[in-house]
């Protein structure tokens, strides 16, 4: 995914800027409290596939939570180490 998609994605639903400015609020503060909380509860294998983003508030939405409480750093070929993702997609919105 490109870096810009979020972004781009947040701006179509927005129809002027305090409602971009809204959305892009409440999407920094659901990922800032899903990636604590994953940490947490040791959920892994976190990338934009695992992620939805909801059109009506900007809200991210954690989804297939198959490796939670460590398993990621055993179950997976190259084991998941870091304690959450914060890639240039996901940092493209703020």
């Amino acid at each position: 995914m490109h870096a810009g998609a979020l972004r781009r994605h947040l701006c179509r639903l927005a129809p002027a800027p305090e409602t971009f400015l809204a959305k892009r609020r409440v999407y920094l503060e659901t990922l800032a409290t899903a990636s604590v909380c994953g940490y947490v509860v040791g959920l892994g294998d976190r990338h934009l596939d695992n992620l939805l983003l909801a059109d009506g508030d900007g809200a991210v939405v954690h989804i297939d939570m198959g490796y939670a409480f460590g398993t990621a750093t055993t179950a997976l070929p190259v084991p998941e180490l870091i304690p959450f993702r914060l890639t240039r997609e996901l940092r493209a919105p703020l």
